[in-house]
């Protein structure tokens, strides 16, 4: 596997990821992500959520459960 990373910055980080996803052909996009959801549902963000479903690609998403530091304030 070849890494190759790069730092854009951008207004909305979901668009700065489909851009470099248009940019370039991937076979896979792996996304680390936290869960920030109450009371047992999932939400990842609205980063996440855009990539997910504008992805051309496969997504891997590996998601942390549990508390955050400011939660636990």
């Amino acid at each position: 596997m070849r890494v190759s990373p790069r730092v854009q910055a951008g207004a909305h980080p979901g668009d700065e990821i489909a851009r470099e996803l248009a940019r370039a052909p991937y076979d896979l996009l792996v996304l680390g992500c936290y869960d920030h959801g109450l009371l047992g549902q999932l939400y990842l963000g609205s980063a996440v959520e855009s990539v997910v479903v504008r992805s051309r690609v496969p997504v891997a998403l590996l998601v942390a459960h549990g508390e955050t530091r400011d939660r636990m304030r």
